[in-house]
């Protein structure tokens, strides 16, 4: 859902005339390997960040880590991945 949003996003843009479809292509594969990787980085970080504070402090505070380390994990791919975007 969230890739065809930023695609929806990006289509919009193209029929404005602000993008080329060279730009929309781009834009569009390189949205979607970003939300890829936060996808990815949020799980497996945040997972295991997760365990570990779940094994000593209850499933609230685990909770409470995995999405802060989401969080972490989707604004660092964006500062990293979000000045290709146009």
């Amino acid at each position: 859902m969230g890739v065809l949003l930023l695609a929806l996003r990006h289509w919009r843009a193209y029929q404005a005339g602000k993008v080329s479809r060279l730009e929309l292509a781009r834009n569009v594969f390189v949205e979607t390997a970003s939300l890829l990787l936060v996808f990815i980085l949020a799980r497996f970080v945040g997972g295991h960040v997760a365990e570990f504070v779940g094994a000593d402090y209850g499933w609230l505070l685990a909770l409470l880590s995995a999405i802060v380390v989401g969080a972490a994990a989707g604004l660092a791919v964006k500062k990293m991945l979000g000045h290709l975007v146009k």
